[in-house]
């Protein structure tokens, strides 16, 4: 779901990197446990670790597409897209048993630190309201 959501067309990179962050709010878009069991399966198997790197490769390349849909140069959106995917990959190798309860509070630090720009406080407003309802229905 990660390539649907970097593909979706948004107002704003904000907006953009929103419906991204929705794979980590909810397990049903995103499994850590799985994506985790694939990445140590991938050490073990060659066949294994060439499907994953497509997939990593796909990932990064369709988050690197958003950015440039909002007018990032290429080289710029590369990076800050490996630098958004890759961080939260490693989040979740690192078994960072943070509630989310504890990271929504810096959603909008999150938000400038990988577009450089400002969120709106409806922007926030309205991640924060997507975590609390995706929480709740998975309970």
């Amino acid at each position: 779901f990660i390539v649907e959501r970097a593909e979706r067309p948004s107002a704003t990179v904000i907006r953009g990197v929103m419906s991204i962050f929705e794979c980590w709010v909810d397990e049903k878009l995103f499994d850590p446990r799985l994506d985790f069991a694939i990445r140590a399966w991938a050490r073990r198997s060659p066949a294994t670790r060439r499907a994953l790197d497509e997939a990593d490769e796909e990932r990064v390349n369709a988050i690197r597409g958003m950015f440039m849909r909002h007018g990032y140069e290429e080289e710029d959106a590369f990076v800050r897209a490996r630098v958004l995917y890759f961080m939260q990959i490693g989040y979740y190798s690192l078994e960072l048993d943070e509630p989310m309860s504890s990271r929504l509070p810096h959603v909008a630090a999150y938000l400038r630190s990988f577009t450089g720009q400002e969120p709106s406080a409806g922007d926030v407003e309205d991640f924060s309201r997507y975590v609390e309802e995706t929480i709740s229905r998975n309970r």
